[in-house]
């Protein structure tokens, strides 16, 4: 039970419980928490990231149908087919800000799929990306923390769709009106502020973030004084700015320039480069609606003259092509077209030397789980003076990295490495594979029905193993130009992991 509330706020704290019940709301509350402290890390966040989206099917379907919308894809050259290459290409920012806001439709639509809710995700997001586009005046350091406080900054209001519809049409047929949102509080028991506060409490966001989704002061803003009013300032801006991308013509001329009048100063900003981020926005949304499957049934904002995006354009299920072909095991029918797609994204995105070390090998291990349709996958390095196994990376396990000791000359993790042989297990069950294989197999990994293994050795060196497995038998096997290609893969990761030498 949420007990931060005043007691007499019933409703507030029937919203605030509802988070905490059925299977979805809390779930939400974790997952957010869990990028936004992805973001905040200074070490291997863009991995991170990555291995957080691979993790969840639906969410890595989204960010890749971001990537191969029209107006990204035009910048790849070719379709985009990893995260890895979809953070590239998209910015690690839009890509966190994107996955939150994926994360909160899914979750609140198993609750509420109403016109309401969507209309309150739309705006959240487009606040978010007003603040994004706002790069030539201000750094992207400056704008990140901005950025989710603005797509956090109607929580409250998100809540109250959810929870207490009529409640919400009363506070959205009046904006503004001070008597509705004092109706709105006595019903509440709080502000919806506050609540908003209270959710982001609970969600354990920064608190830097919560106090920037606060309204700033009324009237004209001057240069703020300290951070946290700027935060506030351009949260406020943000938000204030979301009607103008909503409509087009007359009304949305005059939200511009009351914003432009309020905010000017304080982020020097005026009516021209006010009107091209209006611009820049609307196309932005259309773009992500798109690829993430919240289609439009209305035309491109550039194409209409008076059009209201709001009613039909929000959340509408997107028209699915068809689905990648696999065998029983998982493996796709076309793993060779996958991995050679997932190798050209590779050379066209070759990351820069000085970027950590985990951000250019996740790339790799991402081709071979996606183009092979592996469960999970990991690197596991070799310990030769400790005789152990060392996890340190994968990619589909919520397992954290771990250490196991080496059990005996007769595993066959161990036969892969000495001989550096490929291999691969079609079924852990078969009599003649299921005796060489490592207790501890079993242990962390009870339902593991085929697998591959590929060794990682240069120059003599034996450095450890790719360790990859579904939970299904696999008796197709690979191909030879698989293996050939699968094998350039690790030829590239080795050259990473033993730089100066040649494949």
């Amino acid at each position: 039970m949420i007990t931060t509330l005043h007691a007499s706020a019933h409703r507030a704290e029937a919203i605030l419980n509802s988070l905490e019940s059925g299977e979805a709301l809390p779930a939400l509350g974790t997952a957010i928490s869990q990028v936004i402290a992805i973001a905040s890390s200074s070490d291997d966040s863009v991995s991170e990231l990555t291995r957080f989206i691979l993790a969840d099917a639906g969410l890595t379907q989204k960010i890749l149908g971001i990537a191969n919308t029209v107006e990204y894809r035009s910048r790849a050259g070719s379709q985009v087919t990893t995260i890895s290459r979809s953070v590239m290409l998209l910015g690690f920012d839009l890509v966190k800000t994107s996955a939150m806001a994926i994360l909160m439709a899914e979750k609140l639509r198993s609750v509420s799929a109403s016109e309401a809710v969507r209309g309150q995700l739309l705006q959240a997001l487009c606040a978010s990306l007003v603040v994004r586009n706002m790069t030539a005046r201000f750094s992207p350091q400056q704008l990140e923390e901005a950025a989710v406080a603005a797509l956090f900054r109607n929580t409250g209001s998100l809540l109250i769709a959810v929870f207490e519809p009529a409640l919400h049409t009363l506070l959205q047929s009046r904006p503004g009106d001070p008597a509705v949102r004092q109706q709105a509080e006595d019903l509440l028991g709080v502000s919806v502020e506050r609540l908003t506060v209270s959710v982001l409490q609970h969600w354990k966001i920064p608190e830097l973030i919560i106090q920037a989704t606060q309204p700033c002061t009324s009237g004209v803003q001057a240069k703020a004084a300290s951070r946290s009013e700027w935060l506030r300032q351009m949260v406020t801006f943000a938000t204030e700015l979301v009607p103008a991308i909503m409509v087009q013509g007359t009304a949305s001329q005059k939200v511009q320039s009351d914003c432009c009048k309020r905010f000017s100063a304080a982020l020097d900003i005026n009516d021209a480069a006010l009107h091209k981020l209006v611009q820049n926005v609307q196309h932005e949304i259309h773009a992500l609606m798109t690829g993430l499957g919240w289609q439009s049934n209305t035309t491109h904002p550039a194409d209409t003259g008076h059009t209201h995006l709001g009613d039909d354009f929000l959340l509408q299920p997107a028209r699915t092509a068809g689905s990648v072909q696999h065998y029983p095991s998982g493996k796709p029918f076309a793993a060779r077209q996958l991995l050679l797609a997932g190798l050209q994204e590779l050379r066209n995105s070759a990351s820069s030397a000085v970027s950590p070390l985990n951000d250019r090998i996740i790339p790799m291990l991402e081709v071979l789980y996606s183009a092979l349709g592996f469960r999970t996958i990991s690197l596991l390095l070799y310990d030769h003076s400790n005789q152990r196994w060392i996890s340190v990376m994968s990619i589909g396990s919520a397992m954290p990295e771990w250490r196991q000791p080496i059990s005996g000359s007769n595993d066959i993790f161990v036969l892969a490495l000495q001989k550096n042989l490929d291999i691969v297990v079609a079924d852990t069950l078969d009599s003649r594979i299921s005796d060489r294989l490592p207790e501890w197999l079993g242990q962390r990994y009870p339902d593991t029905r085929s697998m591959l293994l590929m060794p990682l050795v240069r120059a003599e060196k034996r450095f450890g193993l790719i360790f990859a497995e579904r939970e299904r038998s696999a008796g197709e096997g690979y191909t030879a130009d698989e293996s050939e290609l699968m094998n350039m893969l690790r030829q590239r990761m080795l050259q990473l992991l033993v730089p100066g030498t040649d494949t």
